[in-house]
């Protein structure tokens, strides 16, 4: 997805990729990313996404995460409203009862420039970074209750200078948070970068 995309589609890959390639632990591998890339690609699948991300312009910083039915916009399940530049909160509320989360989300970034996102639901921390100092096309969710910190979700896509292009897989370990919400932080995360490299 672009800058100025307005529509975002999440395509669920799971027990679809090849078994020869499958996720075995620590960062994602090439031959994964890869896969779920040429995987994402295919009409039948792009058709049929569980989520969307919708605004109605590109200028726009409301948005509206919907999960999908036969392609389309079905029931809202979070709105957010990102900021104007990379350095502010996002803002993201869910509908009454939603089984995504009960109550709002502030997502932020730690201090001015940093490349990390945090934000507390249901008394944990969590917090999306880059994995590298320089480049933004590997991500790691971590989440930290107490004294512990351990690793909830990657996202890795290919490598492109500047962050103007993004898409790619993203790897959820859902007993520990709700695949939704890596979801949706994840593309609030895509969308800072790309503030930051505009």
């Amino acid at each position: 997805h672009y800058f100025w995309t307005t529509e975002t589609k999440v395509l669920d890959l799971t027990g679809r990729l090849p078994e020869t390639i499958a996720y075995t632990g620590g960062d994602i591998s090439s031959e994964l990313r890869d896969a779920a890339r040429d995987a994402g690609k295919d009409k039948s699948r792009v058709n049929l996404p569980i989520y969307l991300m919708k605004r109605s312009h590109w200028w726009n910083t409301k948005s509206t995460g919907y999960s999908a039915f036969r392609g389309r916009p079905s029931k809202p399940l979070a709105y957010w409203k990102q900021p104007h530049t990379f350095v502010g909160d996002a803002l993201v509320t869910f509908p009454d009862s939603s089984p995504h989360g009960s109550h709002e989300l502030t997502i932020s970034p730690p201090f001015a420039f940093s490349r990390t996102i945090t934000w507390v639901q249901d008394s944990a921390q969590y917090e999306w970074d880059c994995d590298s100092r320089l480049f933004a096309h590997r991500m790691t969710l971590r989440k930290k209750v107490g004294g512990r910190r351990f690793v909830v979700a990657r996202y890795a896509q290919r490598f492109s200078w500047g962050s103007w292009v993004v898409g790619g897989v993203l790897l959820v370990q859902e007993e520990e948070i709700n695949a939704f919400v890596a979801v949706l932080t994840a593309v609030v995360m895509l969308q800072k970068l790309q503030q930051r490299g505009a």
